[in-house]
């Protein structure tokens, strides 16, 4: 048997927490009850090595109360750099890693039977942000009510709840203990799961957990139709359609910067609030938040976040160097370290150069893209193989990453990590796109022109000068490419209809 505990740090007494002046003159009004009454009888305690290894951050120090934090993002209602700070997976481990996984808004689990039993514990006394009680009901709900109604979940229940992480895994079992314990069981070794619930794909507790006193509201099992006619005419929706007045009500991790999502019952650090404005986005701080720092100092710290939408990433670099935004990271680039120092004074920021967990710039191929002599070429390993060995990685390396990169060793085989036209050549001429126009471009083998699409979204300013090498590689070993940069939102739209050919975007590969 294993067992995972949150031992990171120790709990102040509960006569020493103390709470932001934000929340003491709500407390004085009678808005909210004392803070003894809001925190969790098994309250999370932030202190050195909790988030980052202390080796990652050794002068760690409680923190001062007040302020707004300033930012900016480039698509409608999507600010990544507060979905990463608000963000609150089940199971957590330092510096966004896998090793020295722990209770999160759990408040430990334990590993039975060759991997295959995980029993998790709730932390007693947690609360929504409304003040609602968290419990296993709030779990029950979310297997049976949402992944188990085909309306709400058609495809059933998540391939994280499958075993192996698979579509053709068999379901986990959920067996509710009591109020506060639940198990999920597999019939076959998982032991990728408690990763999976930590990590895998920016994971948020919304996998497993949800507010159902808010959702039943909005659940056919448990209100009738009839109450469903406002919303139903909110969304022109005419045909009783309960469920997707249901989809619209229920918020995700991945929403709570989406203004539908104001005021949503959540377990986060800020609830979002309306900022009366379409182009930026409000949170305010949680004072139902389960966490406590070493003095006792219910977090968070910053009493509000204010996100200010731009046009696009370049213009979020520009609010930057004009001293605009307080905190940046998804928007920022290696390539743009000369400008972040050319301004650094005179803006007051500090630039800080921090590991990244992903790969920074992946090709992606849609092998299924509506092109039949498209799907014919990319779907042959040789062609990607070739596509790999046109790039010149180093070159990317050291002109967009200024040698703060290396190939990576999971995500590139190392055979056809090193660029070699030659032997990218040979594979093209072996798969038979053979046939050239008369500018030396390859032509599919049906004679028509090759000319992919590479459309990049602005997630971040490296992606376009990376889509630009990637497209200057391939025209060495005469593949035609043309790069057309399109706002992120839209990438996201055309990802979701399958009608992106080409792009490049960073990736997980531990």
């Amino acid at each position: 048997m294993l067992s995972a505990r949150n031992t990171a740090a120790t709990s102040a007494p509960t006569s020493q927490y103390s709470e932001a002046p934000m929340l003491d003159a709500m407390v004085q009004a009678g808005t909210i009850p004392p803070l003894e009454q809001r925190l969790p009888a098994d309250v999370f305690t932030v202190g050195p090595g909790v988030y980052l290894t202390t080796e990652q951050l050794p002068d760690w120090q409680p923190g001062v109360y007040g302020g707004t934090l300033r930012a900016a993002h480039a698509v409608a209602n999507w600010a990544p750099d507060i979905f990463v700070a608000m963000n609150e997976p089940l199971l957590m481990a330092p510096k966004i890693d896998v090793q020295g996984i722990v209770g999160n808004v759990v408040k430990d689990f334990k590993i039975e039977n060759n991997n295959q039993d995980f029993t998790f514990t709730l932390r007693k006394g947690l609360k929504w942000s409304d003040g609602e009680p968290v419990t296993t009901e709030d779990v029950r709900f979310t297997f049976e009510d949402i992944y188990g109604n085909d309306k709400i979940s058609p495809s059933g229940l998540p391939n994280v709840f499958r075993a192996g992480y698979s579509n053709a895994g068999d379901p986990g079992v959920l067996t509710i203990v009591d109020d506060y314990t639940f198990k999920i069981s597999f019939n076959q070794p998982y032991g990728g799961f408690p990763r999976a619930l930590t990590i895998e794909g920016w994971k948020g507790y919304t996998d497993t957990i949800n507010p159902s006193h808010y959702l039943k509201k909005y659940h056919i099992n448990y209100t009738p139709i009839e109450d469903f006619a406002a919303d139903l005419q909110r969304l022109n929706l005419t045909g009783g359609e309960w469920w997707q007045v249901f989809a619209d009500k229920r918020c995700q991790n991945w929403d709570m910067t989406n203004p539908r999502c104001v005021d949503y019952p959540g377990l986060y650090p800020w609830i979002p609030k309306d900022s009366g404005s379409p182009s930026v986005l409000t949170w305010e701080r949680n004072p139902y938040y389960f966490k406590v720092d070493t003095k006792g100092q219910q977090l968070p710290y910053i009493d509000k976040i204010v996100s200010t939408q731009q046009d696009n990433v370049e213009m979020v670099n520009l609010k930057v160097m004009s001293g605009d935004v307080d905190f940046l990271r998804e928007s920022t680039a290696l390539v743009k370290m000369p400008l972040y120092k050319q301004n650094e004074a005179q803006a007051g920021f500090t630039i800080s150069l921090l590991e990244m967990h992903v790969d920074s710039s992946n090709i992606m191929f849609n092998e299924t893209f509506d092109d039949p002599q498209w799907q014919k070429v990319s779907q042959d390993l040789r062609f990607r193989q070739a596509v790999s060995l046109a790039q010149n990685r180093q070159e990317m390396i050291d002109n967009v990453y200024y040698g703060y990169a290396s190939v990576s060793k999971e995500t590139v085989d190392p055979a056809y990590a090193a660029q070699d036209l030659d032997k990218a050549n040979q594979l093209l001429d072996d798969m038979g796109l053979t046939k050239k126009d008369s500018e030396g471009m390859r032509l599919y083998p049906d004679g028509s022109k090759m000319d992919i699409l590479l459309e990049n979204g602005q997630q971040a300013p490296d992606l376009a000068p990376i889509a630009e090498l990637v497209a200057s590689n391939l025209a060495k070993v005469g593949i035609r490419v043309t790069v057309k940069p399109i706002d992120s939102s839209l990438h996201g739209t055309k990802g979701a209809a399958n009608e992106l050919q080409m792009w490049v975007m960073w990736s997980h590969d531990q």
